[in-house]
């Protein structure tokens, strides 16, 4: 979660949707008023939290932030970021993560797949639907950009204008998995997450 009062834009963290790597890219290239700006902790990079401890939610969705009491502002003044991924690829990297996180030595994406049904909570983060994070009061934000386009959305975040922003993503759950999952759970995982299908569909229609 990054929140900057200064530069009046929110930018939340959604799981398992390059958070990590984007986070570090923005903490690392932007300058933060160490008064009024936010940012949740980046441990991968060693950076610590501006205004905001470990203890609280790197993955903070609106509701939460509103209700932290930390925007200087009306919402409605703030230009609010998210990013989305196809549902399927995102429930793979987050089984693969469930599997690395527990020790499973999963073979391919089919077993992967069904330990995180076994094992996994639905009410953790990198299982909870995207939408948690991409609607509020069930309308999306305003800044919604695919998985696939992480660089337009710093690019706008920095304001840089047509130059090119590139950054190293941060994949380590991706290393040993083939692209195969069988058709039964893909169609299952598109059930589950049907609201984050049709917004991720709707996203890469405007070209976001």
């Amino acid at each position: 979660m990054i929140v900057s009062n200064s530069r009046k834009f929110i930018y939340l963290r959604v799981p398992r949707t390059g958070s990590t790597s984007l986070s570090n890219f923005l903490i690392e290239h932007l300058e933060f008023c160490r008064d009024s700006d936010f940012h949740a902790p980046v441990p991968y990079n060693g950076i610590t939290g501006l205004n905001f401890s470990a203890a609280e939610s790197a993955h903070a969705n609106l509701d939460d932030i509103l209700g932290y009491g930390i925007l200087k502002y009306p919402l409605s003044d703030y230009s609010v970021f998210g990013v989305i991924r196809d549902p399927v690829d995102r429930f793979l990297s987050s089984a693969w993560h469930a599997c690395q996180h527990q020790g499973v030595e999963a073979m391919d994406n089919n077993q992967a797949v069904m330990f995180a049904w076994q094992a996994g909570s639905p009410s953790a983060p990198i299982f909870r639907p995207q939408t948690a994070w991409l609607l509020h009061e069930r309308k999306p934000i305003d800044k919604i950009f695919a998985y696939e386009h992480l660089d337009r959305l710093a690019q706008e975040i920095l304001g840089s204008g047509q130059a090119r922003v590139t950054f190293r993503h941060r994949s380590d759950s991706r290393k040993h998995r083939s692209s195969d999952l069988d058709d039964s759970l893909k169609r299952k995982i598109l059930t589950m997450y049907q609201d984050d299908q049709d917004l991720y569909e709707r996203v890469l229609a405007r070209g976001g």
